[in-house]
C-alpha cells in the first residue's frame, strides 16, 4: 500500500504546480505511518500467490480547499477510501490465480482491523504564559499557533499514536486532557464514517437487486390517464362543409348532316325492300330440277351449262338497272 498527497493551486494560492511540496510530502508520510504503522490494514491479505503475485494498492489524495488541518483531512479521506474500496475476487489453483469480473462474482472489501482517527490540537502560549490549545485549527489559527499536537485514537478508544512535530512543549496534564478529548472526538468521527458506509452498502445491494431498473420508484412520475382523459376530454372540432363541386355540362359534338343524295338512295332502298314479294313455295317441277344427293363412291354429274351472256353493252345494262 502506498500513499500520495498532492496540494495544488486549487486548494490554496500558496501551493505551486509541479513537484509535491514539502508540506504534501510531510502529510503523505504522516498518513502512511498512521495507517500502516498502526496495522489498521491487513497487508498479508493482499498476497495472492506467495512470492509471485500480490495486490498493489495506491491511494492518491488531492486537496480541493485548504482551510486548515489538512493532515487530519487527508488521513480520514484515505481511511474512508480504503473502507469503500472493493477488489476483485480471486481463485487460486496451485501456482495460477484467476481474477473474476464484477459480473461473475461480487468484489470483496479489504481486511481492516480498526479505524485510527487523528485529532489535531493547535497550541498557543509562551514561556511566561500558560499554554492553551484549540481543537481542529483552521488556516488562520495554524498561521498563528506556536505548535501542534496530534493524537490518533480508534473506535475502541485505544491510543494508536502521538505526533508532536516540535514547537511549544506540553506537560503531562495537558497531554492527558487532550487524549480524553480525542477519544470522544474519535468515536464521533468513526460513528459518522460507519453510518455513511452502511448507507452506501445498502444502496449497492439495492442496485444489485434491481439491476434491471434504471430509476427507483420515488423518482418515477406516474400519471392517471383515466382521470386525465375524463377531466380534460378534447371537444370535437367542427369540420366546415366542402364547397359544391361544379357540374360540367355534357356537351357533345353534333352529328354531321347527311347529304340529300345519300338520304334519297337510302329511302329508295327501303321502298324496294318493302315491295319485294315473299318467296313462293317450291313446286314439283322445282323439286325435279333440284340437284340430287350423290351417294358415296359415285361420280357427281356435270353441272348444267351456264346461260349465254348477253352481248348487250355494259352501259345499257346499268341504265336498265337504274330504271
Amino acid at each position: 500500500i502506498s500513499f500520495h498527497v498532492e496540494f495544488g493551486p486549487l486548494a490554496s494560492p500558496s501551493f505551486e504546480v509541479g513537484r509535491p511540496s514539502a508540506q504534501a510530502i510531510s502529510v503523505a508520510n504522516f498518513v502512511e505511518r498512521l495507517l500502516r504503522g498502526s496495522r489498521a490494514i491487513d497487508a498479508e491479505a493482499l498476497c495472492i500467490v506467495s512470492g509471485q503475485k500480490v495486490w498493489s494498492i495506491r491511494v492518491d489524495v488531492r486537496a480541493m480547499d485548504d482551510d486548515g488541518n489538512l493532515s487530519d483531512v487527508c488521513a480520514i479521506a484515505a481511511l474512508c477510501a480504503l473502507l469503500h474500496f472493493r477488489k476483485a475476487d480471486v481463485e487460486v489453483k496451485g501456482d495460477s490465480a484467476e481474477a473474476f469480473a464484477v459480473e461473475e462474482r461480487a468484489p470483496v472489501p479489504l481486511s481492516v482491523h480498526h479505524l485510527p482517527v487523528p485529532v489535531t490540537f493547535a497550541l498557543f502560549g509562551g514561556k511566561e504564559t500558560e499554554a492553551a490549545w484549540v481543537l481542529d485549527p483552521n488556516r488562520l489559527e495554524e498561521a498563528a499557533m506556536s505548535g501542534s499536537l496530534c493524537i490518533a485514537v480508534n473506535q475502541h478508544g485505544e491510543l494508536c499514536g502521538v505526533h508532536k512535530p516540535g514547537g511549544l512543549p506540553v506537560d503531562l496534564a495537558m497531554l492527558q486532557s487532550c487524549m480524553d478529548l480525542a477519544k470522544s472526538k474519535a468515536k464521533e468521527i468513526t460513528g459518522r464514517i460507519n453510518s455513511e458506509l452502511e448507507a452506501d452498502l445498502a444502496q449497492r445491494q439495492q442496485a444489485k437487486r434491481n439491476v434491471h431498473q434504471q430509476f427507483s420508484e420515488e423518482k418515477l412520475l406516474t400519471v392517471d390517464w383515466a382521470e386525465s382523459t375524463t377531466a380534460e376530454a378534447p371537444q370535437p372540432v367542427p369540420v366546415a362543409p366542402l364547397p359544391p363541386r361544379p357540374v360540367r355540362p355534357d356537351v357533345r359534338p353534333a352529328a354531321p348532316p347527311v347529304p340529300a343524295k345519300a338520304m334519297a338512295v337510302t329511302e329508295a332502298a327501303e321502298v324496294e325492300a318493302e315491295e319485294l314479294p315473299a318467296p313462293a313455295p317450291a313446286t314439283p317441277a322445282d323439286k325435279a330440277t333440284a340437284p340430287k344427293a350423290v351417294p358415296p363412291g359415285a361420280v357427281p354429274a356435270a353441272p348444267p351449262a351456264a346461260p349465254p351472256v348477253s352481248a348487250e353493252p355494259k352501259k345499257n345494262r346499268w341504265k336498265r338497272a337504274r330504271t
